[in-house]
């Protein structure tokens, strides 16, 4: 779905997926959405737009689904909160570090969400 790349004069790792056309409407008619993935190593660019894949999948499924029923204001605001995530960077030692743990072999981490236009509002839970 997305394309990395390396930008030259910025020194780092870029995504960029194209947005589908069913929904481009709903985001000011857009035709693609870049990202940094702040890194210079190929490997973590690799697997940091692998997630950013996966969190913009989740997105276009939410416009897809409810977006003809939201508001500009709520297709902003879910837009917002997915775009706006920070990236997760450290690695698995980060992590272990946060968790204050040494032994185990695998964490994950899941994201649900549900937008609902009920009352004029976007309900979003992480």
């Amino acid at each position: 779905m997305s394309t990395i790349f390396f930008h030259r004069k910025r020194k780092t790792y870029y995504t960029r997926a194209y947005i589908p056309r069913k929904i481009r409407c709903l985001l000011r008619n857009r035709l693609e959405l870049w990202r940094s993935l702040d890194t210079t190593d190929a490997d973590v660019a690799a697997l940091r737009s692998s997630q950013w894949d996966t969190r913009l999948h989740r997105l276009f499924l939410a416009l897809k689904r409810d977006g003809q029923r939201m508001t500009q204001t709520q297709i902003d605001a879910l837009v917002d909160h997915w775009l706006n995530l920070a990236m997760p960077t450290g690695g698995v030692d980060a992590t272990r570090q946060r968790l204050g743990r040494t032994d185990f072999s695998a964490i994950f981490v899941t994201q649900d969400w549900q937008a609902s236009s009920d009352l004029g509002t976007v309900v979003i839970t992480c």
